[in-house]
């Protein structure tokens, strides 16, 4: 007991005992008050100011337990920030930057922060050539880096994402929205072939990622649905080109009668709106 009361505050103490006393007082006014009433209610006052002391004296180490906390948060901003700082004095911001941009997408397993996933043996590689470069980090403190790393290339891409005017399908010819997912399928990680010609039998690209080979029909349509005749083209495609997979993207939504086709042939439909989200998070461009 001695040892713990080292280790607390002399609040702390006073709290502790408060509890035993409060219950003793309380047994001692509910024998006073079958006893001896007119000393119970004496009492009372008594009773009342010992409560009113102790509840203060709770809200008071709240707001001390909330004070430290927060001096506790700052001194652990102050020296996260600092490496930030020496970081940025020794020039390996950028060499940090690229290592996000190189590694962040790597694997699918590993430490996940926003839209980046980092393998864990990376991290330890990162953490040792640093320590080489002389720069010696705690892991933890490296997390915090390439997270507040993170947080700013993140809030500068929706900041220019919001500023900037959207770009518009409208503007692009059907060769250009054909290029357009083909740099968005490959940002996504898929080995991209561009089949796209007057006798494509119904293909414009075709994607692959280890057992995956699938074939996307691309259409630009402005001021029209998307019919069942494009999922009828992507699925002979499929066939035709040997895939196992097929994707209709379209600049637009898609028919009921298309959708359901779609579902029957085990075909994946990419309308306006979840072709406009892949764009702003893979290739952060934002379009309309």
């Amino acid at each position: 007991m001695p040892r713990r009361y080292k280790e607390e505050s002399f609040l702390d103490i006073v709290l502790d005992i408060a509890g035993p006393i409060t219950a003793l007082l309380f047994i001692y006014m509910l024998i006073l008050y079958f006893t001896n009433k007119p000393k119970f209610w004496h009492w009372l006052s008594y009773l009342i100011i010992f409560a009113l002391a102790i509840i203060g004296l709770i809200f008071l180490k709240k707001y001390l337990n909330k004070v430290k906390e927060e001096r506790k948060e700052k001194q652990f901003l102050e020296r996260k920030f600092q490496i930030l700082k020496d970081l940025e004095k020794s020039n390996q911001i950028e060499y940090l930057n690229n290592f996000i941009l190189r590694f962040g997408s790597e694997t699918k397993k590993g430490l996940k922060y926003r839209n980046y996933v980092f393998d864990y043996d990376r991290l330890y590689d990162l953490q040792t050539i640093l320590s080489n470069k002389s720069i010696h980090l705690e892991f933890n403190d490296l997390i915090f880096i390439l997270k507040y790393l993170i947080d700013q290339k993140e809030q500068k891409v929706t900041a220019e994402s919001i500023s900037c005017k959207p770009q518009l399908f409208a503007n692009l010819s059907d060769t250009e929205f054909e290029k357009l997912n083909y740099r968005l399928f490959e940002a996504i990680g898929y080995k991209v072939e561009h089949t796209g010609h007057p006798k494509d039998q119904g293909g414009d690209l075709i994607i692959n990622k280890g057992p995956e080979r699938i074939v996307i029909q691309a259409k630009r349509y402005l001021n029209q649905m998307v019919g069942n005749k494009a999922v009828q083209e992507v699925v002979a495609a499929r066939n035709y080109y040997n895939c196992n997979g097929a994707i209709v993207v379209a600049s637009s939504d898609f028919t009921q009668e298309a959708i359901a086709l779609a579902r029957s042939n085990n075909t994946k439909l990419i309308n306006k709106q979840e072709l406009q989200r892949l764009l702003s998070t893979y290739l952060k461009e934002n379009w309309a």
